[in-house]
């Protein structure tokens, strides 16, 4: 299904609000839905696969983002995986490597089902930091999907 340009341009223009909203936000949870919102809505307009986007996608986000919050994520969650509280059947997730593209979308949206469905402490210092990373590297996630044409 094609969307016209003045939706499309509509979209963009809603995604762009979430975005620069959750970049003034201070609460690290709300920071959080709010980018989640943006990154919904840019990947619902691009037509794009939430576990995969593309490689120009990818390439963008590992350019943009500092390493060392992707090594220090990485480290955490060899430690304790990040299990899927909406659908524990699925397999937690951990990172293969810092270039594992796959499974730092999987964190993003476990992160997501887990706070969505009532799995997050505001108080937890667990839920803190994945909330944290996940506003971390969707800032630079959704930076990368706007720069895709």
């Amino acid at each position: 299904m094609k969307i016209n340009c003045l939706v499309s341009e509509d979209y963009t223009s809603k995604a762009n609000e979430w975005f620069k909203r959750g970049k003034e936000e201070k609460d690290i949870f709300v920071k959080f839905i709010l980018y989640y919102i943006s990154f919904e809505v840019l990947i619902k307009l691009k037509n794009l696969d939430k576990y995969s986007l593309n490689n120009s996608i990818k390439d963008n986000l590992f350019k943009k983002i500092d390493q060392n919050i992707i090594e220090n994520l990485k480290k955490i969650l060899d430690t304790e995986p990040l299990m899927n509280m909406q659908n524990n059947s699925k397999p937690s997730v951990k990172l293969d490597n810092i270039q594992d593209f796959k499974n730092i979308l999987k964190f993003i949206n476990y992160g997501r089902n887990n706070l969505f469905h009532g799995d997050k402490g505001l108080e937890i210092e667990r839920d803190r930091m994945i909330v944290k990373f996940g506003c971390q590297i969707l800032e630079k996630l959704i930076e990368s999907i706007q720069l895709y044409v």
